[in-house]
C-alpha cells in the first residue's frame, strides 16, 4: 500500500512539472478558492445546525459562497485568455462546456427531486451551491480525461 502512494505521489509531482507557469498558477489559485468555499459552506452549516437564524445572516450565508463561484469563473477566462496553444485551449473549452452542461443537469434533477418530496431532497444554499461546484469539477475533469485518451 506505502508503495502505491509513493507511486501516485511521484506521478502527481511528474504531472504538475509538466504544466507551464500559467497553467500551475491557475490550478493554485482555483484550489485556494475551493478551500474558502469549504469554509465558508462550514460556517454556514454550522450557521443552520446552532440556530442562528438572523435575517441577516441567512441572506450573507446565501451569497458567500457564490464569491468564490465567480473567482474561479474569472479564473478559469483569465487563463483562457492567457493561453498560447490552441490545442489546449480548445480541449479546455470543451470541457467546460461539458461541465456546465452536468451542472444544469444536476440542478434539474435536484430541482425534481424536491418537487417529489422536499423535506428529503431539499438543500441549502450553501450545499447546493458545493453540489453545483463538485458536478462541475468532476466533470470538466472526465471531459479532460476522456478527450486526452481519445487524442493519443
Amino acid at each position: 500500500m506505502k508503495n502505491r502512494m509513493h507511486i501516485l505521489r511521484d506521478r502527481l509531482r511528474n504531472g504538475l512539472k509538466q504544466l507551464s507557469t500559467l497553467q500551475r498558477g491557475t490550478i493554485n489559485r482555483i484550489f485556494a478558492n475551493m478551500m474558502l468555499m469549504a469554509l465558508i459552506s462550514a460556517a454556514s452549516h454550522f450557521r443552520s445546525e446552532y440556530g442562528y437564524g438572523a435575517k441577516t445572516l441567512v441572506f450573507l450565508f446565501a451569497l458567500l459562497p457564490a464569491i468564490p463561484m465567480f473567482a474561479i469563473i474569472w479564473l478559469l477566462g483569465r487563463y483562457l485568455a492567457g493561453e498560447s496553444d490552441e490545442f489546449v485551449r480548445m480541449m479546455v473549452v470543451k470541457s467546460l462546456l461539458w461541465a456546465a452542461a452536468v451542472t444544469v443537469a444536476g440542478d434539474m434533477i435536484q430541482s425534481a427531486l424536491v418537487a417529489l418530496s422536499s423535506e428529503f431532497w431539499s438543500l441549502d444554499q450553501g450545499f447546493l451551491t458545493i453540489m453545483n461546484f463538485d458536478l462541475f469539477f468532476i466533470a470538466s475533469v472526465f471531459s479532460v480525461a476522456i478527450q486526452l485518451r481519445r487524442y493519443r
